[in-house]
């Protein structure tokens, strides 16, 4: 899933599309080892709790339209650590300055709170952006379907993967809508001159969960195909490079 395309095209690019993908990706693990192993009071020590509040509220630095998903990360933790007020008491704090010092920083750089963004930035009543949405999962050049086939398996087996994990793929597959849907609308369409299918990096990593997982289940199921499968796309992949 990883030793493929898109992550390894992207990985020595300087868009902060992967890079909001991983983050992204570590709190989601976070979380799912707090859904797993549920404790009274959340562990607040630095190198968990503090560094993952960190990480959240850098999010939106790396362009603001990852303000969705880091808001639906952080009210996930707070949630789970709802009845720790000190957890909350951080998560709060730490990405409301964060919030604030974005706006501040946007002003003077832009004279505009919210960034270089005035009003063009997203498309809400042109049908090309469900275009752009189809394309950004099944275009022959954008689509992450024909980067990595392998992507098809979390599709497979999401039904069974959200009933057995409820909640935390509800989380899962909102925060993979928060990157997608933003990038579908954005009037830059497909991220304009950048590499194809840069758009769906972010989306595409926070997915990773849903397809080892259907991956798993496929290896339970019949070994034979999934050693065949596994292969078969080594092979794509060595013919894409």
């Amino acid at each position: 899933i990883s030793f493929s395309k898109p992550i390894v095209l992207g990985a020595n690019q300087i868009y902060p599309d992967l890079l909001a993908g991983i983050i992204s990706l570590y709190a989601l693990y976070i979380l799912y080892q707090k859904f797993k192993n549920p404790l009274p009071v959340c562990d607040v020590k630095f190198n968990n709790e503090i560094f993952l509040s960190i990480f959240l509220s850098y999010l939106p630095w790396l362009h603001i339209k990852n303000i969705l998903p880091a808001l639906i990360l952080i009210l996930s933790n707070i949630y789970l650590c709802r009845k720790d007020k000190r957890k909350i008491l951080i998560d709060l704090s730490i990405f409301v300055f964060s919030i604030l010092l974005l706006m501040l920083y946007n002003y003077y750089a832009y004279d505009n709170f919210f960034g270089p963004y005035r009003g063009k930035g997203l498309t809400l009543n042109d049908i090309t952006a469900v275009k752009v949405f189809l394309g950004l999962h099944f275009d022959q050049h954008h689509g992450m379907v024909f980067q990595n086939p392998l992507w098809l398996i979390g599709f497979l087996f999401i039904g069974k993967y959200i009933k057995e994990n409820k909640i935390y793929s509800l989380i899962v597959i909102t925060v993979y809508f928060s990157f997608i849907v933003p990038n579908s609308l954005h009037s830059n369409w497909y991220g304009g001159w950048s590499f194809s299918g840069r758009f769906m990096w972010a989306a595409y990593v926070t997915f990773i969960p849903i397809t080892a997982y259907g991956l798993m289940e496929l290896f339970k199921i019949e070994k034979k195909l999934f050693y065949f499968i596994l292969f078969l796309s080594i092979g794509y992949q060595i013919i894409l490079y």
